[in-house]
């Protein structure tokens, strides 16, 4: 799951960083793009803040597949403010993981256009 999560944040960096030129009047943002799948979550100590990170439907399958990531893919990152305790500090679940609150941003979009961003794992 670890190989998956660094696979796909890593295309989802270099897909960014290959694309600066474009600004925000030049993003669409895809009607559904909250509604992927959930392939990792992230305790960001030095931040405070919880995120999820999702996948349109049938990338992550053809990542684990070593398949190519498909046209249109969409990549998502939400941020979350966390509930923090008197002390300034995160609280945790029982699980250990810090206990979210409100999104600060989900606006770190991905999409792929067709034949970009080939998986090769």
């Amino acid at each position: 799951m670890k190989t998956l999560a660094a696979a796909l944040c890593g295309i989802g960096a270099a897909a960014i960083a290959a694309n600066t030129a474009a600004g925000p009047e030049k993003i669409k943002y895809p009607a559904d793009y909250l509604k992927g799948t959930l392939y990792q979550t992230l305790d960001r100590h030095d931040t405070k803040q919880y995120r999820e990170l999702y996948a349109s439907p049938g990338v992550v399958e053809a990542v684990r597949a070593g398949k190519p990531i498909p046209s249109g893919a969409v990549l998502t990152l939400v941020q979350w403010s966390v509930h923090l305790d008197a002390n300034g500090m995160p609280l945790k679940d029982s699980n250990g993981r810090f206990m979210k609150k409100d999104i600060l941003a989900h606006g770190r979009i991905l999409r792929a256009p067709a034949g970009a961003l080939v998986a090769t794992w």
